[in-house]
Formats: C-alpha cells, structure tokens, sequence
C-alpha cells in the first residue's frame, strides 16, 4: 500500500492506482427513502476495485450497495462516500466493488497501464 498526501496534507491510504478515466455506466439501486431508482453516471478515478461517481441524481447513503453496468458488465459496489458537489457534477459517491464480480472496466484498465 503506498501513502502519499492529500491536497489537505492528510494521508491518502489507496491500495492501488487510480486512472483518470471518464466511463459512462448505469447505475441502478435504491436511495435514501428507499425508492429504486436506474440512471445513467459517470465513473472517473478507476482502479480494479472501485471508482468515484459523479452525475448522481438520488440522495445515497454510504454502505448501501448499488449495481453498476459498464458496457455488458455488471458489478454490485459499496457506496464508501457521498456528497453533493453543488455543481454539473451533481452527487458523488466513491464506490468499491463487492462479491464475487469481475471489475466491469478490467479491458480499460488493461490498455490504460499498458500504455503507460
């Protein structure tokens, strides 16, 4: 596990490299009333284990779990985080993969750090 320091001096604890991508997904699960919902995101700041989401338009609580569709692949995920950004990038939530899923993104990931 590598430590480097946040824009606030804090330590930063990622097992693993992020990669600055923009995916479009579909997201699907229930908000903070319970209501199901299914809507389109965007995943940025992949790794094999988990991404942040942005353009979240229902209010989520961490822990709750949400499905993901990338392409043809689906994964469930943990919501760590959430906060409203108060700009286009509306709701965020960081969110890691759960269960016995394959990590939807693993092709991007593959020819991102091969191209490095």
């Amino acid at each position: 596990m590598s430590i480097s320091q946040t824009k606030q001096g804090q330590p930063e604890r990622r097992h693993e490299p992020r990669l600055p991508s923009e995916l479009a997904v579909r997201i699907w699960g229930c908000d903070d009333r319970g209501v199901r919902f299914v809507q389109e995101a965007i995943a940025r700041n992949l790794s094999r284990s988990g991404a942040l989401l942005t353009g979240i338009q229902q209010n989520l609580r961490c822990g709750d779990l949400i499905g993901l569709q990338y392409e043809n692949r689906e994964a469930h995920f943990r919501i760590i985080w959430v906060r409203d950004s108060r700009t286009s990038l509306k709701i965020q939530a960081a969110v890691q993969r759960v269960g016995p899923y394959e990590c939807p993104w693993k092709a991007v990931l593959g020819e991102q750090l091969t191209a490095k």
